[in-house]
């Protein structure tokens, strides 16, 4: 399962950079394709700048953890958590009427549980030691 560890770390890496950049230098494009906002304030920019740069932040630091996956399991973690509570916070937006219950939102929300159900599987499950 290390091995599929490994190429789930650094596809999710990966995805993190590129949605970083993406919300560094597009951030318009972002609110109004995934979130169908139409008109976002230069707060907001701000905002997913900076959400942007953490991104690229974390998708260097997954990638560099595929490596060795059982040596960095600490990023597995974190991965893991890091996606259960973007579900979470995206099933609270629909609810809040933050955003619209679109195709992309859905699917947004379809994909990331999909990823997080691909970490829980591969993870190295241990017995614990009684």
């Amino acid at each position: 399962m290390a091995g599929v560890l490994k190429v789930l770390l650094w596809a999710y890496g990966i995805m993190l950079i590129i949605l970083g950049l993406s919300g560094i230098f597009f951030p318009d494009w972002i609110a109004e394709s995934f979130f169908s906002v139409d008109d976002i304030s230069n707060f907001g920019q701000l905002t997913m700048g900076m959400l942007g740069a953490i991104y690229i932040a974390a998708g260097i630091w997954l990638a560099m953890a595929g490596r060795d996956p059982l040596k960095d399991i600490s990023w597995v973690k974190f991965v893991i958590l890091k996606i259960a509570l973007t579900v979470v916070f995206v099933i609270y937006a629909l609810i809040q009427s933050y955003v619209e219950a679109n195709a992309m939102n859905i699917t947004f929300l379809v994909v990331d549980f999909i990823w997080g159900l691909a970490f829980l599987i591969a993870y190295p499950w241990r017995k614990s030691r009684s």
